[in-house]
């Protein structure tokens, strides 16, 4: 068992002792789409398989949310926050907004991509480098401003 979904039944377990209907609930959510993930590969997934479920998760609550504000559902909008900070800790550290930067003009430069029609090769190189470490759609935005400077 890897150690990210041996730490996901952990937290399970105390969320159940804790009575945390809402933790529960997320850590069960988890564990389901780790399931679901494994039959169909055939597999057990490592580390790097759950951290791609639980960014997936976490994209789907983020697109979730600005629905939620759009509808002014402020209870569900408070809801999906909550189950975003049970969601959080599973992911590895995120890179700050400098490094991105370095990372991304060391990427360019690596690529060798001098205008914006180049934009998916430096960031596929980014995503093998780096996944789960950044924001994607942040770097997306910083890779076309300097890029776009050229």
């Amino acid at each position: 068992m890897s150690l990210l979904k041996k730490k996901i039944e952990d937290q399970l377990k105390q969320a159940m002792k804790a009575r945390s209907e809402l933790a529960v609930s997320t850590y069960r959510l988890i564990r389901a789409g780790i399931k679901n993930k494994e039959i169909e590969i055939g597999k057990a997934l490592d580390d790097a398989g759950v951290v791609a479920i639980v960014q997936k998760m976490i994209k789907q609550a983020k697109e979730s949310l600005e629905q939620f504000q759009k509808g002014g559902r402020r209870d569900l909008v408070e809801q999906t926050m909550k189950e975003m900070e049970f969601l959080k800790p599973f992911l590895p550290a995120q890179m700050s907004l400098e490094d991105l930067k370095t990372k991304i003009k060391e990427t360019i430069a690596t690529v060798g991509a001098t205008s914006s029609v180049q934009m998916g090769e430096v960031m596929k190189a980014l995503t093998s480098k780096f996944s789960g470490r950044i924001d994607m759609k942040e770097a997306s935005r910083l890779v076309k401003e300097l890029l776009s400077k050229f």
